[in-house]
């Protein structure tokens, strides 16, 4: 499951990665049908193409730092917490089989969510400062 769902995040993080280089291509193609409608010296249609080409590098960026990184962010966060209360199951499982009393699991689960809580927070705060020095 962490595979697949790390898989399914990977493919966003590719898309942020290459969406500004698509970007750039759109401008390098508006571009040259910008050139090529100088031949007929219509501005209209030299106006057009080159909004096509300063479009497409605003796109570009837009979709790789506003739609496909946040989301690829947002899922490999739910896939670390998911795996979080996975092993908490596991745990608390593991520790019924064992035969511990009732009261003994209840606190080791209060400080595996405890331990686990502040990891988040802190993966979290460490991500809002990477974002902060960009």
């Amino acid at each position: 499951m962490r595979a697949k769902e790390q898989a399914e995040a990977q493919v966003f993080r590719t898309m942020a990665t290459y969406a500004p280089a698509f970007g750039m291509l759109g401008t390098l193609i508006g571009l040259i049908n910008m050139l090529f409608a100088t031949k007929t010296s219509d501005f209209g249609i030299i106006a057009a193409n080159l909004g096509v080409a300063l479009i497409t590098t605003f796109y570009g960026i837009i979709f790789a730092n506003l739609l496909f990184r946040p989301i690829a962010i947002k899922l490999e966060r739910r896939t670390k917490e998911r795996v979080m209360l996975m092993n908490l199951v596991l745990e608390g499982v593991t520790l019924m089989r064992k035969g511990r009393s009732p009261a003994y699991i209840r606190e080791t689960m209060n400080s595996f969510m405890e331990n686990h809580a502040d990891e988040l927070r802190q993966e979290r705060l460490s991500g809002k400062n990477r974002q902060a020095r960009r």
